[in-house]
């Protein structure tokens, strides 16, 4: 019997890894497809269909509820249109905890400039091997005493690790630690002593009384955050700041197959002072921080500093993390610990810059690799791949933590629930954004570029009578503003700008003091402007 061949075919710049959702098209439909390397970093990809010559049913491919391509040449282009939405590499980001920067950094008698540098270069090359990093996620303790002076040293790393990893300087993602707290500030009053112990007496009533010292008494509210407001200021920059209304952040990053992991950022610094202990002396989340919404098609990445067995609410802690959150980070041990735990992945960071005196003094990092993948029969699950590094004192420098099997990286697989990925997805016209949400025009699938971080780290950025220049520019400047904290302050100009459509003239006017000659404005693209 004589058969018809359908070829179709496209060229890209990296390895092609299929999609969870093209695999199964491509599996339905009888397609066997190759990848041939042309050199100079180019791949073609090619895809056959064989079939019967004589064969009288028709073959159709199917996108949507709606459309159906007959012819077979279609269908190959169909498919390559589907290989081209989708982000086809998984995710990566650099994974640090307790970098605890210190005053003294940069200085002839900073302990931990060299520990740095041989991180910068370890992570340089690693992420070379992984065809570079879409962010960092930072699991507390930016900061070694939660002061002004050390999260400008931090910023400024961040700055350069950034650079050398080709990262967007404003997907950074991080959450506070009980080295974010200045303990100064608790030490100075016995109002938040006092509010503490209270917090700290039961995990029954703790939801309870945390509902009415930060939501009914805002200037009860006011005074347990005052410890951390530094690490607040620094973290609105990355779109990362909580507050008693909003006491933890969240960030949506588009994944392979089109859905979205939801990344959220959890604070267990409330009560922190310098009785903390994993016995007598708990910490606090409560349910409200921990209740990650179901949604078809979204899977969470939760970040909290404190291990759940530092938490008063432990017991609920575990709970919910483990059903709702598919990838757990923590930081504060210092011991490095990755496990499954249920259908979820648990990562217990080691310290980028534990203390010397420490017994078994190891810095540690880690790479992540995020993606979704289906098996033969079609199932889904999030593939996990963790590439666990540590400094090793004989080498002086970091290395490769083998398991005992020689291998570099720790695979899991998390199995998921069905879902497809919508073909379309309606983009709206005026998207809002503000200091807090980060992200604003961004698309849903693939696109690395996220204008709303971009925005509200490149004005936070700049210096203070920069910011106010350009709010008056734009009429964004209130009475009612008088008193505010820089970062509620800020907060509130992206709001207004959104509101009154003006995001397109404030991405130009932060762009202008950059010197930045680029014209594409997104703001001005979405909303169908010239």
């Amino acid at each position: 019997m004589s058969v018809l061949l359908s070829v179709a075919f496209f060229l890209h710049v990296r390895p092609y890894q299929r999609p969870a959702g093209v695999q199964e098209y491509e599996k339905e439909r009888g397609w066997i497809a190759v990848q041939v390397p042309l050199g100079t970093g180019i791949f073609l990809r090619l895809a056959f269909l064989l079939r019967p010559k004589d064969c009288s049913k028709s073959f159709s491919f199917r996108i949507g509820d709606w459309l159906y391509y007959k012819a077979d040449i279609l269908c190959a282009l169909a498919i390559l249109i589907k290989c081209m939405e989708w982000p086809v590499e998984p995710s990566t980001f650099l994974h640090l905890s307790d970098i605890h920067f210190r005053r003294n950094a940069n200085t002839p008698y900073d302990a931990f400039k060299d520990l740095r540098d041989e991180l910068e270069r370890d992570a340089s090359e690693m992420a070379k091997r992984l065809k570079g990093a879409h962010g960092i996620l930072i699991s507390g303790d930016v900061a070694f005493s939660g002061q002004t002076d050390e999260y400008k040293i931090a910023q400024a790393w961040l700055k350069r690790i950034c650079e050398k990893l080709n990262c967007p300087q404003e997907n950074v993602w991080m959450i506070p630690g009980n080295h974010d707290v200045d303990r100064k500030v608790v030490e100075k009053s016995i109002s938040i002593e006092d509010a503490h112990k209270n917090l700290r007496e039961s995990a029954g009533e703790l939801d309870h009384k945390l509902a009415r010292y930060l939501g009914s008494d805002p200037e009860a509210a006011k005074l347990i955050y005052r410890p951390i407001e530094k690490y607040i200021d620094f973290a609105a920059k990355y779109g990362c700041e909580i507050s008693p209304e909003k006491p933890y952040w969240e960030e949506d990053w588009p994944l392979n197959d089109g859905s979205t992991l939801r990344i959220r950022g959890l604070n267990s610094t409330i009560v922190s002072d310098e009785s903390d202990n994993d016995a007598s002396n708990k910490l606090v989340v409560g349910k409200r921080q921990l209740e990650m919404t179901r949604q078809d098609g979204v899977e969470y990445l939760a970040m909290c500093h404190h291990p759940p067995t530092w938490l008063l609410d432990h017991d609920s802690a575990e709970d919910l993390l483990c059903s709702r959150a598919r990838l757990h980070l923590f930081g504060h041990k210092h011991r490095q610990r990755v496990v499954p735990i249920e259908q979820s992945v648990r990562v217990t960071a080691g310290a980028m810059h534990p203390d010397e005196r420490e017994p078994n003094w190891q810095p540690r990092y880690n790479f992540l690799q995020i993606s979704i993948e289906a098996d033969t029969q079609g199932k889904r699950h999030m593939k996990v791949v963790v590439y666990p590094r540590v400094y090793k004192e004989e080498s002086t420098k970091f290395v490769a933590d083998f398991d005992e099997e020689g291998h570099d990286y720790r695979e899991y697989n998390c199995p998921l629930p069905d879902w497809k990925s919508p073909v379309t997805q309606s983009q709206p016209a005026s998207p809002k954004v503000s200091a807090a949400e980060g992200s604003a025009v961004s698309s849903a699938r693939g696109s690395k570029m996220r204008p709303g971080r971009k925005l509200t780290y490149k004005f936070m950025d700049l210096p203070h009578h920069t910011k106010l220049k350009i709010a008056q520019n734009l009429g964004l400047i209130r009475d009612e503003d008088e008193g505010l904290r820089d970062a509620e302050l800020y907060k509130r100009y992206f709001d207004r700008a959104a509101e009154l459509n003006k995001l397109a003239e404030l991405w130009d006017l932060v762009q202008n003091e950059y010197g930045d000659t680029d014209k594409d404005n997104p703001y001005k693209r979405s909303s169908g402007a010239a």
